[in-house]
């Protein structure tokens, strides 16, 4: 794709961008709390291209919500360079130790006296160390083959934390869709040779539909917020060169979705509140960690766009919070409109007419389950109804206040207390070679202190 194209293709987006905006604008129900106090922010920064294609970038960050993984903004002094000081106030005005992950971090660790801005830090100070120990996770469990296949060839987003191994690029954020993408392919796709029509639900900028567009022949539709349509088509276009989309601009000319159009179009990306005709039929619907943003109305409202959908041996894939985020829902002086309406996985309104094909804790977010389910016909053979009494079990665990919760706090805040002084005090009475021997050998403690967490 040349230069033009690629001008021409941001230009598109931009105008793409304040169309969706103006189509949702009476939608004011779409954006949950946090997503709205996020359009207020960073609005303005959606309509500069050079943002656009560095939205991963250091300071840019456009994908703030949406990449976990993503650079805190504050990490930077007046002057745009990365210091100590403000990575120190940063995590400290988080919590009321410094963020143990610092202490491990390239950053703390770097034997130059002033490192460079490419140290590599970020929200929660995940670095190359930690992502590396993810890929070589992947690639023992599923293979080096399966890891080179899927990961992207080029840094989109110019993300200061994607790093390269061999023809590929890796950071924390794609490896954990990886997983997601596995359990897809082990528990969906390779049972079923009928997955053609796919819906992601607020689905980042793109990720896990990267993966599943490169895997699978399957028109693949896409209802999310107007930012995170903005970054998927961008993330999208960058890395499925070939395939044509269909973007707001595009359906304000049809007035609907229906099956014509999926026969003429591989990827679409729209606001979640357009038109879709009864001749669609979805044969996988995916909710990967925003449904548990929303207010409990909305995710009603999605429940009946998949249940009037769904094909007759579809699945959906839900990943959410058994307790959902209440610093948004509860937070009178960010939001004084809205009452609590929290959603939390195990009151979502799923019929009965669902099989569970898989159900555990998620990987590497001990507050998010994954729920994959099937249709199923015969409602003696459905048990979604005992599953979510067992993920409401699990729930209350995670209710502020309980005593689950309690231990879990103190057990968090005293790992990180130990570590902070433990490392520390190394790092005052040692070289920083004997330094950086013990923290090694440290580290290699499987005891509460040292593991991750």
């Amino acid at each position: 794709m040349s230069s033009k194209v690629n001008s021409d293709f941001l230009d598109r987006l931009v105008s793409n961008y304040k169309l969706a905006n103006d189509f949702i604008k009476n939608q004011s129900n779409l954006r949950s709390k946090e997503w709205g106090f996020l359009h207020d922010l960073y609005h303005e920064k959606f309509l500069d291209k050079n943002n656009i294609v560095n939205f991963r970038g250091h300071k840019v960050w456009l994908s703030d919500g949406m990449d976990s993984y993503g650079m805190r903004n504050d990490a930077f002094s007046n002057e745009g360079k990365i210091s100590e000081k403000n990575i120190y106030q940063a995590n400290s005005n988080r919590t009321a130790f410094l963020k143990s992950t610092y202490l491990l971090s390239d950053f703390y660790n770097s034997i130059e006296e002033n490192p460079p801005e490419d140290s590599k830090f970020t929200f929660d100070i995940h670095n190359k160390r930690m992502a590396t120990e993810e890929l070589k996770k992947m690639i023992k469990w599923f293979g080096e083959d399966f890891v080179l296949k899927n990961l992207i060839i080029e840094n989109i987003g110019n993300s200061p934390i994607a790093y390269k191994y061999k023809n590929i690029f890796y950071d924390e954020y794609n490896l954990c869709h990886l997983k997601y993408f596995h359990d897809l392919k082990k528990k969906v796709f390779d049972n079923s040779s009928n997955i053609k029509n796919v819906i992601e639900i607020g689905g980042g900028f793109g990720v896990l539909a990267d993966y599943l567009i490169k895997n699978y022949k399957l028109k693949f539709i896409s209802l999310d917020l107007p930012a995170a349509n903005l970054l998927t088509s961008y993330y999208l276009n960058k890395s499925q060169k070939d395939k044509k989309f269909f973007l707001i601009d595009d359906y304000l000319k049809e007035g609907s979705l229906n099956s014509k159009l999926l026969n003429e179009y591989d990827v679409f990306i729209l606001p979640s509140n357009i038109k879709i005709e009864k001749d669609i039929i979805v044969d996988l619907f995916i909710n990967i960690r925003s449904m548990m943003e929303m207010d409990f109305d909305v995710v009603k409202n999605y429940f009946k766009l998949i249940h009037k959908h769904i094909s007759d041996d579809g699945y959906f894939c839900n990943i959410n919070r058994y307790i959902s985020n209440r610093f948004f829902f509860d937070n009178k002086e960010l939001f004084k409109d809205k009452p609590l309406n929290a959603s939390d996985i195990a009151k979502y309104p799923y019929d009965e007419n669902w099989k569970v094909v898989l159900s555990e804790t998620s990987y590497r977010h001990l507050h998010v389950h994954t729920l994959i389910t099937k249709r199923e016909k015969d409602i003696s053979k459905s048990n979604i109804r005992k599953e979510l009494e067992k993920i409401d079990q699990i729930s209350k665990r995670f209710i502020e206040g309980s005593l689950y919760h309690k231990i879990k706090i103190f057990k968090k805040n005293l790992r990180i207390f130990l570590r902070h002084y433990i490392f520390l005090f190394i790092r005052k009475f040692f070289s920083r070679e004997n330094e950086k021997k013990i923290k090694a050998a440290l580290i290699k403690i499987k005891g509460t202190i040292f593991t991750k967490g």
